[in-house]
């Protein structure tokens, strides 16, 4: 089956569901802004058709998709950054390799970190980071260090992130991301 058809059908589904509700959506695993862009000439008919409001964002998963950040089109309002899939792509690794794992605190991710932020917040769009990441006591401080504020985490680990997030403030979560910089010969 063709693929635009599902996401027409998709689509409609959805716009109907909404009724008069704002919908948030997500448009995962972006490579290219042609694909942003056939994403929008598919949902605008059905937006008109249907009188849905809605708000567009594309989820950061891929090297390729931070590159877009500076060239986003209008219609895109919000980002969330995927951690797992971005961190596989940027080691370059199996998530399943018995020994080959990829640091979220290593120097060079924490700055590739740094750059989506300040790129997204530059632009004036909202922020939000999901993944195994979001949960991660030791990683939290980095991540309100960077600017995060807004986590997507499993039910399961909410009590747990908030239990983590109650001992750290963003002074000392950014003193704290400084001093990664600063092992790296960078300065934030």
């Amino acid at each position: 089956m063709d693929q635009s058809l599902i996401l027409k059908q998709q689509l409609q589904a959805l716009f109907q569901a909404a009724g008069k509700e704002t919908l948030h959506l997500l448009i995962p695993m972006v490579r290219t802004a042609e694909e942003i862009k056939e994403f929008v000439k598919i949902m605008n008919p059905l937006k008109k058709k249907y009188k849905t409001k809605v708000k567009l964002g594309i989820m950061v998963e891929t090297p390729s998709s931070v590159l877009l950040l500076d060239k986003l089109p209008k219609e895109i309002r919000f980002v969330s950054v995927g951690t797992n899939d971005l961190l596989q792509y940027f080691f370059a690794v199996d998530r399943i390799h018995p020994t080959l794992k990829a640091d979220p605190l290593h120097p060079l991710f924490v700055e590739y970190l740094g750059e989506i932020v300040k790129k997204v917040k530059r632009q004036g769009r909202s922020l939000s980071l999901c993944g195994e990441m979001a949960s991660d006591a030791r990683v939290l401080p980095i991540l309100l260090g960077l600017g995060f504020r807004d986590l997507s985490v499993s039910v399961s680990r909410i009590s747990e992130v908030a239990k983590a997030l109650g001992k750290v403030t963003i002074p000392g979560a950014k003193e704290r991301t400084n001093k990664i910089f600063l092992r790296s010969g960078k300065s934030k």
